[in-house]
């Protein structure tokens, strides 16, 4: 269906706008972005699911222990909204900059086999792989920086939690009250929060994921 809509909208581009590109470019996008188009609805089933999931545990949490509760919400959606702040904007920088390499990577591949003569002839080897070589280079950095900021905030959050159960402990011990006294809510978080986690981690991962491949989506729209 993308690659469908894809084409349709190309063939129906006036000519100024459709000789702007390179024709094994538009190709490409068909493919590439009906790949991603597939790739990005399995992540937004992924963020409905981790959502409802979260939806039913803060509830629980918010009826069984309203104010700590309140407190890790609160917490939670602080930790989102900077996380989206600050990798969100990152992540839409490298995602254009791996469309652009990607764009030079492909013309350069097309420009080079229908020119197989003339390269030859000519020796101009040298000059397509040098050419080649740094588009591929600068699309593999793209990419690790769009697989290493999804993974980001899984690690705050995971250390946050860690944090605040070993601060809560340390000050429940320093005020000098029972350790015993503690344990049923330190259970009742645990299993909580065995369930919860990996839904805030799918949350936070899943929309840094729909920020790297926005360009994809706004290409669709257009």
């Amino acid at each position: 269906d993308t690659v469908g809509r894809l084409l349709d909208g190309y063939l129906h581009l006036d000519w100024k706008h459709f000789s702007e590109q390179h024709r094994a470019h538009y190709f490409r996008r068909c493919a590439t972005t009906a790949v991603d188009a597939a790739y990005i609805s399995q992540h937004c089933i992924t963020l409905i699911a981790s959502a409802l999931l979260l939806l039913f545990l803060v509830s629980l949490m918010l009826w069984q222990y309203p104010q700590a509760s309140l407190v890790l919400v609160v917490g939670f959606v602080t930790l989102n909204l900077l996380a989206q702040r600050l990798i969100g904007p990152l992540q839409k920088r490298y995602a254009r900059q791996r469309e652009a390499a990607l764009q030079r990577w492909n013309i350069g591949m097309a420009e080079a086999f229908a020119s197989f003569r003339e390269v030859r002839v000519y020796g101009l080897e040298r000059f397509f792989l040098s050419l080649l070589e740094r588009s591929v280079g600068a699309v593999s950095d793209a990419n690790q920086m769009l697989g290493f900021l999804p993974g980001l905030p899984r690690l705050i959050l995971d250390f946050s939690v860690f944090a605040i159960l070993l601060l809560v402990v340390n000050v429940w011990l320093l005020m000098g009250k029972p350790i015993a006294d503690l344990l049923p809510q330190l259970i009742f978080y645990a299993v909580v929060a065995r369930a919860c986690l990996p839904a805030m981690m799918n949350l936070l991962s899943t929309r840094a994921v729909l920020n790297g491949s926005m360009i994809n989506i706004e290409l669709v729209l257009d």
